[in-house]
């Protein structure tokens, strides 16, 4: 014992009290003792200042100390309790320990008080400390319960010798949909809960070698034959002498729900950003073909304007035409994929697209293919160019006729569709607002992902090599994107596949200006002076000794500042200015702005061969400016030019 041990003495003869302090001084022992006599002094004591140690006299004028044990021992059951008493009587000593006193000691014999009142005192502490123990570790317990009951993952208690489920946790339950009755007592693979029962074993064996294990890419099937991916985490303790195993289930299906997205969502990215790459690509090839075809069809044209009807070489020109001709719709695809090609755009109706094709599409892909539709009536109108509306229709239905060499069924299909934000989700292309949806799909073979991944590259195709361009898939994404649309595509191999584009409905309706049939015969001019700006030095010298030959006279030159000077040498004194758009030192929009300034009344026609930012196809429209898309023949150049100059 270390410190003063405060005392209570209940005794009524001041010298038995005396002894006490005498016998206590004499072992040494630092104390306070505090005499009380009465009763009422010595409950009240015990209440209000309770003592480390209690020594009572048996026999007391309106106490006994059996009374007064039991009052200490309900009032606090702590403190010890030592009984003197001046007579023996093995009895009443005997009753007095039963009754919870600590020691009995005999007044004669106070010699063996100071060890009493040591050891009482040293067995009240060890009985306060186990105490606390127990009141921690229940404490401890109920912690653990309630985290075991609340806990918002699996958790399997296990007994490690019989391998036998001892405890569950609600969320388990609830995660297999079983009750805790149907789990508790069975083996952990009798429950059934691990898909992959390889996996699950081999992580046993782990277990068992190490101690613990964690385990990711587990799937557990419920009772109701759900899957759910779970990550395990299992270790073993002693408890109670018996080894437990703690197997803590957390269900990750929603994480890798969003882990699956963000990849998705990630690919689809790098293919858009794919795409945009080889769409530049694609739009400057596409550029400097343009103007190769350009020359090529001109000068076709001229030399077959030369050439008389007898002449040998106009067949081998004609095929030089068809030829250029063809080029430049493969030109015209890869700008379409591009989105730099120019369209005009109108109010269309997608049913009424779709019926115009129908008969040609019945002849294009044969008998053995049926076609249906299903049109919604009340389908809105769409802002679209109806010439690429059409070829995506028919892109996409030649598409699926490839894709059913036995025959089998297509299906179009239109309907209004409206989105709010939350379509990102799901579709993270898509946007809010009203759409028209078209959908075609087929019963054919199928895709799988690695084919669906790439099917919008340019010049990637699953068919035989001189059976396709690959450009059919690529032209429709860039005309649908072009169309400030999307599509998605869903297909399984050997269970067919499903486009389906997605429209914005037209908020007012445009109109398209409708072309003639022009023959060069017609188109002649009477000598206008015309101002010819290209960089380009083929096309520059075959436009300039095509136009030459059919009655205008011609100023070329090859840059903003060339045709300023010719411009200022010649007075002003032209009809048309005929230019690029996209030149070295300028635009032929700047170039345009400033001849007018200088002659009000010039005429303008600007033409190029794609349409990009560069291009400023919009400003174009605005100034009311005449536009001529490259590559272009001999009679659609003069037909321009006429139009420009009799503007």
């Amino acid at each position: 014992m270390t410190g003063q041990i405060k005392i209570i003495i209940l005794e009524d003869n001041q010298s038995d009290a005396l002894l006490v302090e005498h016998c206590l001084k004499n072992a040494g022992m630092s104390f306070i003792i505090k005499r009380v006599e009465t009763k009422k002094a010595f409950f009240d004591e015990i209440k209000n200042n309770p003592p480390d140690l209690v020594l009572s006299d048996y026999r007391l004028p309106n106490l006994d100390g059996m009374e007064a044990l039991q009052f200490v021992r309900n009032q606090a059951p702590d403190i010890p309790f030592i009984v003197l008493t001046g007579a023996i009587n093995e009895e009443t000593a005997v009753d007095c320990i039963k009754a919870g006193a600590s020691d009995y000691i005999i007044k004669d014999r106070m010699v063996r008080l100071p060890e009493a009142i040591k050891g009482a005192l040293e067995k009240a502490n060890a009985m306060r400390e186990r105490k606390s123990a127990v009141q921690a570790l229940q404490a401890s317990e109920i912690r653990y319960r309630r985290l075991f009951e609340s806990a918002q993952e699996g958790i399997l208690l296990i007994d490690a010798e019989s391998k036998k489920i001892t405890d569950v946790n609600p969320f388990m339950s609830r995660l297999l949909s079983c009750s805790r009755r149907e789990i508790l007592g069975k083996e952990l693979w009798e429950v059934g809960i691990f898909q992959d029962q390889a996996a699950f074993n081999k992580a046993f064996e782990k277990f068992k070698e190490e101690g613990q294990v964690y385990c990711e890419g587990m799937v557990l099937r419920t009772k109701g034959s759900e899957h759910v991916n779970i990550e395990m985490n299992c270790n073993s303790y002693l408890a109670n002498d018996h080894w437990v195993i703690q197997c803590n289930i957390r269900d990750v299906s929603e994480k890798k729900r969003a882990e699956e997205e963000r990849e998705r969502m990630r690919a689809q990215l790098f293919q858009a950003q794919k795409m945009e790459a080889i769409g530049t690509l694609a739009g400057g090839v596409a550029h400097d073909f343009n103007n190769l075809m350009t020359a090529i069809q001109v000068s076709s044209d001229v030399a077959l304007m030369k050439a008389g009807d007898g002449d040998t070489i106009i067949r081998e020109l004609e095929e030089i035409r068809q030829a250029a001709l063809r080029a430049a719709g493969l030109i015209r695809q890869l700008l379409l994929f591009s989105r730099k090609h120019l369209m005009e755009f109108t109010t269309i109706n997608l049913n009424q697209s779709i019926d115009n094709l129908l008969k040609m599409l019945h002849r294009l892909i044969g008998e053995d293919i049926e076609i249906k539709t299903v049109l919604s009536p009340d389908t809105q109108m769409i802002r679209a160019d109806s010439g690429n509306i059409e070829q995506v229709i028919m892109n996409l239905a030649l598409n699926a006729r490839d894709a059913m060499p036995q025959g089998g069924a297509l299906k179009m299909m239109t309907k209004n569709v409206t989105f709010d934000m939350d379509i990102r989700q799901t579709m993270p292309e898509a946007r809010a607002g009203n759409f028209v949806s078209f959908s075609i799909s087929d019963t054919g073979i199928g895709m799988d992902k690695t084919t669906l991944a790439r099917i919008f590259e340019p010049f990637f195709t699953t068919k035989e090599g001189h059976k396709g361009t690959g450009l059919g898939l690529s032209v429709v994404y860039g005309i649908v994107k072009q169309h400030e649309g999307w599509i998605t595509v869903e297909s399984t191999p050997g269970e067919g596949s499903e486009f389906i584009i997605y429209f914005p409905v037209a908020d007012e309706e445009y109109e398209s200006e409708e072309g003639e049939g022009i023959t060069v015969d017609t188109l002649y001019g009477t000598g206008e002076r015309v101002l010819l700006v290209e960089d380009e030095d083929k096309v520059r010298e075959f436009t300039a000794r095509a136009i030459k030959k059919c009655g205008y006279q011609v100023f070329p030159t090859r840059s903003v500042q060339e045709a300023l000077d010719v411009f200022e040498n010649e007075k002003g004194r032209f009809d048309l200015i005929f230019s690029d758009v996209v030149l070295a030192d300028q635009t032929g929009i700047e170039l345009a702005d400033e001849l007018k300034k200088r002659n009000k009344n010039i005429r303008i026609l600007l033409c190029s061969g794609y349409m990009d930012h560069k291009s400023q196809w919009p400003l174009i429209r605005q100034k009311g400016y005449q536009f001529l898309q490259k590559p272009y023949t001999l009679p659609e150049l003069l037909q321009a030019i006429r139009d420009a100059v009799q503007e």
